[in-house]
């Protein structure tokens, strides 16, 4: 019942689907009652919804067993779904631990910002300028000093790729019913809350 399964208890696992065999293996692992999980890629090899939909659950049971748990993940998203705590790590060494606010906000150098998906990363030096994609107001203006190289939906939001004035291309996300389509003119405004200087 807790892992959702009432009703399958006298079926064998192999006729189960994949997202259900996920689950006895849950089960299996919560059985004893540890202190402490260890989960490595559990969801590594289910298709994308059912995943999106094993992580609410996840989440949910963690919250409801106050259990500790350590989720290995190379998916960032699934990372900051799951953590209070996230650590990134680099040739066996961590990076960082911090919240995923924080290290979305503050990725402690260029290399997490990529890792974390921050596409907008300017390297200077010893040390690279990174404007998160939200802090990017993208406007359709005929006048724009900017063009629309891309718009990808993903539910309310859109990410779009940008070319500046000066040939530099950017990444925005917008959450709009008519946001601007790949080929329009645009006038950009940075928030200079959402850019943080880096080390390289």
């Amino acid at each position: 019942e807790l892992v959702g399964l009432a009703g399958t208890e006298r079926r064998s696992v192999e006729t189960l689907s994949g997202g259900e065999q996920q689950r006895v293996a849950l089960a299996r692992a919560l059985a004893p009652s540890p202190r402490l999980l260890l989960l490595d890629e559990p969801l590594g090899s289910l298709d994308r919804p059912l995943q999106e939909r094993l992580l609410d659950e996840l989440a949910e049971l963690f919250e409801r067993l106050n259990l500790s748990v350590v989720y290995v993940t190379h998916d960032v998203a699934e990372a900051f779904a799951l953590g209070d705590r996230v650590a990134l790590m680099r040739e066996g060494r961590m990076v960082q631990v911090a919240t995923p606010d924080e290290l979305w906000a503050r990725p402690a150098d260029e290399w997490a910002a990529r890792f974390l998906g921050l596409a907008n990363v300017e390297v200077d030096g010893s040390t690279a300028r990174v404007t998160r994609p939200e802090a990017i107001r993208v406007e359709r203006c005929a006048e724009g000093d900017a063009i629309v190289l891309r718009a990808q939906r993903s539910g309310p939001v859109v990410r779009l790729r940008v070319r500046g004035a000066v040939g530099q291309e950017l990444e925005a996300v917008v959450a709009a019913v008519h946001a601007p389509a790949k080929g329009d003119r645009v006038a950009l405004d940075i928030d200079p809350a959402g850019v943080v200087i880096v080390p390289r």
